[in-house]
């Protein structure tokens, strides 16, 4: 794994600190509502996502179409993704239940490579059967109105504060990973690739409880995550256990029974 980044990781904690006094006039108008020009595009993601649901979940229906995320709070910046989600229910499966399907088949939207963007900004589109994550903000595309507007807060906290956390939180990591590399010895297994995606999961929901207690987007813990998986941290060591995966899967020395391989 590469050597940490400290230049990166004061750059990307300043990006995700940044506190404006006015929302993001990308997305609104004066009054603070979607521009009226933009609706359709964004409706026309939000149907093509729920036609592809559709055909993979007969019976589904679309309940909303719905932006979050910081480019619609007051933390945005010029490299914020515009998060749209589109919201789906079904009579015969319980939101638990159809969260699942739904979270399997955009990965494979997204692995088929259907990108789209507005005006050069990136739409990251994804279904959901509910509202979820921490953002303040909540704006209803379809209805063009907001669910819940955001709030503005101060940062109770500094830029170096999160760095130190963001280092902290990649040394306590690369820990992790050669103990567990050490607790394996030579066998890559399965139950290992098991325990590192566990470790990724509990750091997300731990930064998502965390930004619950009211602070939301300007929680200590969810600033320090955002900047963690923002400047690349993140994803660099979820792609090392992503190779070690593939590692198990493609070995020919696999042994099923043992759910390991021999090296």
């Amino acid at each position: 794994m590469a050597e940490i980044n400290f230049t990166n990781i004061q750059k990307t904690a300043i990006e995700c600190m940044t506190n404006n006094r006015q929302l993001n006039s990308f997305l609104f108008d004066s009054s603070s509502q979607l521009h009226k020009d933009m609706q359709p595009s964004f409706l026309r993601i939000g149907e093509f996502v729920y036609d592809y649901v559709k055909d993979m979940i007969p019976n589904i229906t679309l309940d909303d179409i719905v932006f979050q995320g910081s480019s619609v709070n007051y933390t945005y910046n010029p490299k914020s993704d515009l998060d749209l989600h589109i919201l789906c229910s079904h009579p015969k499966f319980n939101a638990k239940e159809l969260e699942g399907m739904l979270d399997a088949i955009s990965y494979e939207l997204m692995l088929l490579g259907y990108k789209t963007s507005i005006k050069n900004k990136l739409v990251d589109y994804t279904a959901f059967s509910y509202i979820k994550g921490i953002s303040s903000g909540i704006y209803s595309v379809l209805n063009r109105k907001w669910i819940e507007e955001p709030v503005r807060q101060e940062f109770e906290f500094s830029y170096s504060d999160i760095c130190d956390a963001v280092i902290k939180m990649r040394k306590d990591t690369e820990n992790f990973i050669r103990e567990l590399s050490e607790e394996y010895k030579d066998n890559c297994t399965f139950e290992q690739c098991d325990k590192m995606r566990e470790y990724f999961d509990n750091m997300r929901l731990n930064a998502y409880h965390s930004a619950s207690n009211g602070k939301k987007e300007y929680d200590f813990n969810y600033t320090a995550f955002r900047t963690f998986r923002k400047c690349g941290e993140y994803n660099e060591l979820r792609n090392y256990m992503i190779i070690q995966h593939k590692s198990v899967v493609e070995n020919p020395m696999f042994k099923h029974h043992k759910n390991s391989i021999d090296l």
